[in-house]
């Protein structure tokens, strides 16, 4: 009898990750699908020049952005799926998260108007820095952690759909000229806020979750089970983003659109494997905890085929890097081709990065051995991409890029390997 229940247990949790992890893919493809469709169409319009600054831009105020969502994201996920059944501890969760948010957004807004009046970089731009920073804000109050804590990717699919959409027919129709680039972030802001109150409305309507304010004391302990996670962001920034708001002082923004416009194509190819990842981390997160052995055992047998795979498929990018990078964002955008090239293992090195630290190290609450991993590269990495950018421009952007990533790979291994040994 136990035995039967059991299996019908295992039956409907393998429905649930299938259902998770197909919605997660359609909305990591929509993710994927509309940065292809608008950047090269972008870049026609305005310019590589404009391009470069609106990425510079987008760069600079992701900052703020980790400061707002200062580790909630991925502290969030794992408590609501472990209180999953519980109304009260995910309305609480909810509202601790969401509070915390928009007053890490107000701090942060006064902190980035001071930075951006004061100093001429900025403040010749200055409605760019704006309304680039209100978008990312937008972003931020998207409660993806939620559904995803939850197991309900298909609003992600749903949301993600509606909000992306509007901002490409938005941008496919009244960008016309290198004049009109400022409705680029403003776009972005209003696809971003349509998406982040039908989502309030969903979680409202269908969870009974309703919003209330929370008190100083909560805000406090929400800060201090966040801080890991925050800070090891914060370190990724100096690690995955400091490349380009570098790149962009030394070298200008011509040098930042060849750079972004051939690492934006491979981030979105590298998070059409963030779905398996997000649909992993809450089943991973009860079956370390329940059972270690055989959860080990299963990343032992499954984790080879992933890593030969994904070899291939970097093997294949690196081939057809000149065909993609023309196809995509054009012939004017052929100096993109060697960053492409530098960045072609990039899709592997960043699964297995996540795949070692948010998998198993967070997973198994080693928060101190996966912050200590990026403290380090972090140290390293200002040095070594100052120097590359310095001598080599947007080419050493990518290689400091490589160099980092591997080191990112080896860290998260080396502890995560020693965590599941202990365990």
């Amino acid at each position: 009898m136990i035995s039967k229940k059991l299996e019908k247990l295992k039956r409907l949790a393998r429905k649930d990750f299938m259902i998770n992890f197909f919605s997660l893919t359609v909305f990591q493809g929509i993710e994927l699908l509309i940065p292809l469709i608008t950047i090269p169409f972008i870049i026609n319009k305005v310019g590589a020049e404009k391009f470069g600054l609106i990425s510079f831009a987008v760069v600079f105020s992701y900052f703020f952005q980790l400061i707002i969502d200062f580790g909630f994201n991925t502290i969030s996920t794992r408590d609501i799926s472990i209180h999953k059944n519980d109304i009260r501890k995910t309305t609480q969760i909810f509202n601790n998260t969401i509070n915390s948010k928009l007053i890490l957004s107000v701090f942060c807004f006064i902190i980035f108007i001071i930075i951006v009046f004061c100093f001429e970089k900025f403040n010749s731009n200055i409605e760019v820095f704006i309304f680039t920073f209100i978008s990312l804000i937008g972003q931020s109050l998207i409660p993806i952690w939620f559904f995803q804590g939850l197991q309900e990717s298909k609003y992600l699919t749903i949301l993600s759909f509606i909000g992306r959409f509007s901002y490409l027919l938005l941008i496919l129709i009244f960008l016309k000229t290198e004049n009109d680039y400022l409705l680029i972030p403003v776009f972005n802001s209003i696809g971003y806020f349509i998406s982040a109150i039908l989502a309030f409305i969903i979680i409202n309507k269908k969870h009974k979750i309703i919003f209330s304010l929370i008190t100083i004391k909560d805000f406090k302990e929400q800060l201090y089970k966040g801080k890991f996670m925050f800070l090891s962001e914060i370190k990724l920034y100096f690690i995955s983003y400091l490349n380009v708001l570098l790149l962009g002082l030394i070298s200008g923004n011509i040098a930042v659109a060849y750079f972004v416009g051939a690492e934006k194509i491979i981030r979105a190819i590298s998070n059409l494997f963030v779905p398996i990842q997000n649909s992993l981390f809450p089943v991973l997160a009860t079956n370390l905890n329940n059972n270690k052995l055989e959860t080990t055992r299963l990343i032992k047998k499954g984790l080879p085929i992933a890593i030969a795979f994904l070899l291939l498929f970097s093997v294949f990018l690196f081939l057809f890097s000149e065909h993609i990078i023309v196809l995509i964002l054009g012939v004017e955008m052929n100096n993109s081709v060697i960053v492409f090239k530098i960045l072609s293992l990039v899709p592997l090195l960043t699964f297995l990065d996540l795949f070692f630290g948010k998998q198993i190290l967070l997973n198994l609450n080693k928060e101190k051995q996966f912050f200590k991993v990026i403290l380090i590269i972090a140290i390293i990495n200002i040095p070594l991409i100052y120097y590359f950018i310095s001598n080599f421009g947007y080419i050493g952007a990518s290689i400091s890029q490589l160099i980092t990533q591997i080191l990112l790979v080896i860290g998260m291994f080396y502890y995560s390997y020693k965590a599941l040994k202990t365990n």
